[in-house]
């Protein structure tokens, strides 16, 4: 439970195991430029007990060993908006006008794409709206704050049902290709 609600935090650092630290920091592209440069700075403190200094260990080597990973912020789209037709930004209704056109030849890899993208949109879409009711849920001090929320959470259940109803259908057009069928590993993504 404690990482559901670490995953809500910007700027502190996160302990990934004994070896490695991770800093959740967000950078916003500039409006009307066609490209941005943000810089970070770090101080790190290294006891001497530990020996590590400009003769054992050179800036060659720390940043060598660095590693700079970057995560785009998944889209926001509710999972309402996942199902439009009209919605251009939907990975489910670009995989299925993908899945229209498979009699010809369609890239696999935008396939893989446009699932795991549908993968992070919805996991990021369900924390986003189960998060104000479950901070409700520990405040709650009535019945009707309860049963409130019980209501949300079966309206939001519905709406996931529509989702994975949909995702079922894409998949099945995409299996009824014999070449999509050794392709079924691509759709694990999002199970």
């Amino acid at each position: 439970m404690d990482q559901f609600w670490e995953e809500f935090e910007t700027g502190e650092i996160h302990f990934r195991d004994k070896w490695q630290f991770e800093l959740k920091s967000e950078f916003f592209p500039l409006p009307n430029r066609a490209s941005s440069e943000y810089t970070q700075e770090f101080y790190i403190f290294i006891p001497n007990s530990l020996r590590i200094n400009s003769q054992t260990y050179s800036k060659d080597e720390f940043y060598q060993a660095q590693t700079s990973l970057i995560r785009f912020k998944t889209p926001e789209i509710s999972f309402q908006d996942l199902l439009k037709p009209t919605n251009s930004f939907s990975p489910l209704i670009k995989l299925q006008e993908l899945g229209v056109s498979l009699s010809t030849a369609v890239d696999s890899t935008a396939v893989e794409g446009e699932l795991k993208l549908f993968a992070n949109i919805f996991r990021s879409s369900l924390r986003r709206q189960v998060y104000p009711i479950m901070l409700r849920l520990e405040n709650a001090n009535s019945d009707e704050t309860y049963m409130t929320c019980k209501k949300e959470i079966e309206e939001l259940f519905a709406q996931m049902d529509a989702v994975l109803l949909k995702y079922e259908e894409v998949k099945a057009q995409f299996l009824t290709y014999p070449h999509w069928q050794n392709s079924q590993y691509i759709f694990e993504y999002v199970e």
